[in-house]
């Protein structure tokens, strides 16, 4: 954990023993200068979890319960739209661009050779290949 996230932390953790003494939240919001709405955001959970960032700054979100299995989707060619309704299925709580750009990322990374596009007949086709139906 980096340094913000230990200081998040502890402040979350201040937070939520403050809300089980029964103290309001705006005194609460007046304490440690935040908004009512990260007061409420920051008083359920798991403190560990809720002060987790990523790279990028940006709260983190549970793509690593779900890598292996975007990973094998993305060996698949299967596109984005039905990779996400799968893995909603399975309890993912992000959005849809969220989940797109973690599957770009991770086929920039990996080096995974993808390919969204199919031809009529859902054979999957390289963007730049010409294809021929007659």
């Amino acid at each position: 954990m980096s340094q913000a996230e230990k200081n998040r932390y502890d402040k979350i953790v201040k937070i939520q023993s403050y809300l089980a003494d029964g103290y309001a939240p705006t005194t609460i919001r007046k304490l440690f200068g935040h908004s009512w709405k990260t007061i409420r955001i920051y008083g359920k959970g798991d403190p560990y979890h809720l002060c987790r960032f990523d790279s990028s700054g940006m709260k983190r979100v549970n793509y690593e319960c779900y890598r292996d299995d975007i990973i094998n989707y993305l060996h698949r060619n299967m596109q984005f739209k039905e990779l996400f309704e799968r893995i909603v299925a399975d309890g993912y709580n992000g959005s849809y661009s969220h989940t797109a750009a973690y599957c770009n990322k991770l086929i920039a990374e990996l080096g995974i050779e993808y390919n969204s596009r199919k031809n009529s007949a859902g054979v999957c086709v390289k963007k730049k290949e010409v294809v021929n139906y007659f």
